[in-house]
């Protein structure tokens, strides 16, 4: 019976990890009495999410990850205020600020579940390479029997080679490797010139570390210059230049951004997480993410969690992956990972 009562009692025993849980104290009269008007059923769900998603970046124990909630969540109620007060009215731009809310709140599900869970690296690891293959056997199916085409499942060939990037240098062990010609040949065949100078400059750093990684940037370049189309070279950049002529247009829009999930332009993309994270969040969005990338370059030691980290960041240059469920959770996975190195250090918490 002791037996029985300690396992009892140790399956309900607190957790060894404590938030600060007045935020909830705050939570309370936010959802009943910050939003007014016609829409105020919606509004009292709305801010409910806004309070799920800063509880979720304080579970985090991570202060960009913090941080970055925070800013999201402080858009999102000066939406509903400026709802509430006749400034602007309920259309698609709140639709688009919901919507990226509830992506970002269970994207932090995730990463927290995989931060301070018990499954080992290695069956991440593996279970992202089995998927891999999976992919790139439908995705070579495709590509010689169907629409010339290689995208498996994920609807788009530059989500697939996103998604081969990320778990490339995860086929770089034991009884893994013998795979990898199927991987990087169906990443060719995917025609996506960022992401496969993206592995070139991840396999550069994994290999020789950073100078490694420099040498292998003039191989990523050149690659990417040779076969990255013209018209869609000078596309993106026509892109990127006018998102930020917009958003440097007035001083307020360039330090906060035009709000969450805006779009650039209806139906079209920016094609880089760099060019989103300004035109969304400005440059405190911006500079919180840079913040986050130099202390993981810093702290974390695990080579080859940090040269599939690298790819992800060469990758989002020139693509979105992290706008993409398929792709941001595996990515959300590696970062969550890196950051188990970091648990219970008091630098990285507030």
């Amino acid at each position: 019976m002791q037996l029985i009562n300690n396992a009892i009692g140790g399956a309900c025993a607190p957790p060894s990890i404590k938030f600060d849980d007045r935020l909830i104290l705050a939570g309370l009269f936010a959802v009943a009495l910050w939003v007014w008007g016609p829409n105020v059923f919606y509004g009292h769900a709305h801010m409910l999410i806004v309070f799920g998603v800063l509880a979720l970046s304080i579970m985090a124990m991570d202060k960009a990850i913090f941080a970055f909630g925070a800013f999201l969540a402080a858009w999102f109620a000066y939406f509903y205020s400026a709802f509430s007060v006749g400034k602007i009215v309920f259309d698609e731009t709140i639709i688009q600020a919901i919507d990226s809310l509830i992506f970002f709140m269970v994207g932090l599900v995730v990463y927290i579940v995989v931060k301070f869970g018990r499954t080992e690296n290695k069956s991440y690891y593996n279970a992202i390479c089995t998927i891999s293959i999976i992919l790139s056997i439908m995705g070579l199916i495709q590509y010689f029997y169907g629409h010339q085409m290689a995208r498996a499942t994920l609807g788009n060939q530059n989500f697939l080679a996103a998604f081969l990037a990320v778990s490339t240098i995860l086929f770089f062990r034991k009884k893994w490797w013998m795979f990898l010609p199927l991987i990087i040949g169906v990443l060719f065949l995917t025609h996506t010139s960022t992401a496969i100078a993206a592995i070139c400059v991840g396999v550069g750093f994994y290999v020789w570390g950073w100078i490694g990684a420099a040498v292998s940037i003039n191989f990523g370049m050149v690659y990417f210059m040779l076969f990255k189309t013209p018209d869609s070279l000078i596309a993106r950049i026509e892109y990127w230049t006018d998102a930020f002529n917009k958003v440097s247009a007035h001083w307020y829009t360039f330090v906060f951004g035009v709000g969450p999930g805006v779009y650039w332009q209806p139906g079209n993309m920016l094609h880089s997480e760099y060019a989103y994270l300004l035109w969304n969040f400005g440059i405190i969005g911006l500079l919180i993410v840079v913040a986050y990338i130099v202390r993981t370059f810093l702290t974390i030691k695990d080579r080859m969690l940090l040269s599939v980290f690298v790819v992800i960041l060469i990758d989002s240059i020139g693509n979105h992956l992290m706008h993409t469920a398929a792709t941001a959770m595996p990515a959300i996975i590696i970062i969550a990972l890196m950051d188990r190195e970091n648990i219970g250090r008091v630098e990285q918490w507030l």
